[in-house]
């Protein structure tokens, strides 16, 4: 596991980095070519941010609930990024699943 943190400095068994490039460099040297990015929008807008992101996969369930939050704007530093749809499809109960490609 590897925890982007300024603060954190050890956790047994986690790798802490500082920044976005260097959890990249990190799993690169382990071997890995692919990182999947689970959580808010804070840590996508700094992976976003820096041109580190070149695909995003949304799943869209048939659930309203009120105004909702943004996954990747951060509205203090919006960037524009170009997508292209890559896929798309029906995962079942209505969920539908799109795939896209971020310019960078």
């Amino acid at each position: 596991m590897v925890v982007l943190s300024k603060s954190v400095k050890e956790i047994p068994g986690v790798k802490v980095v500082e920044s976005p490039q260097d959890a990249l460099n990190y799993l690169q040297e382990k071997g890995h070519r692919t990182a999947l990015l689970t959580g808010g929008a804070d840590l996508h807008n700094a992976f976003l941010e820096q041109g580190l992101v070149d695909e995003v996969i949304f799943n869209v369930a048939p659930v309203l609930e009120g105004k909702g939050l943004n996954l990747l704007l951060d509205t203090a530093n919006y960037q524009y990024k170009d997508v292209q749809l890559l896929d798309f499809k029906s995962l079942g109960g209505g969920v539908v699943q799109l795939h896209y490609s971020v310019s960078h």
